[in-house]
């Protein structure tokens, strides 16, 4: 897709969403702790972007979480 620029915080408040497969785009920044809401997430992919930071803490919540890259 070659999306650039940063995830749109109203992404995190998706809070059914189940698959996020981001990878391989131009995304910038850090991750979100929002992301700490997608309870029913259990699977994500953000290889192959240019984020900064670290991981949130918050990512340990996501208990359904099965596959992540």
């Amino acid at each position: 897709n070659e999306f650039t620029g940063t995830i749109p915080e109203e992404l995190w408040s998706n809070t059914k969403l189940q698959s996020l497969l981001l990878d391989m785009n131009n995304f910038v920044g850090t991750l979100s702790s929002s992301i700490g809401n997608l309870l029913d997430l259990t699977d994500l992919n953000l290889a192959s972007n240019n984020f900064t930071g670290t991981v949130p803490l918050l990512l340990g919540r996501l208990e359904s979480l099965v596959n992540i890259s």
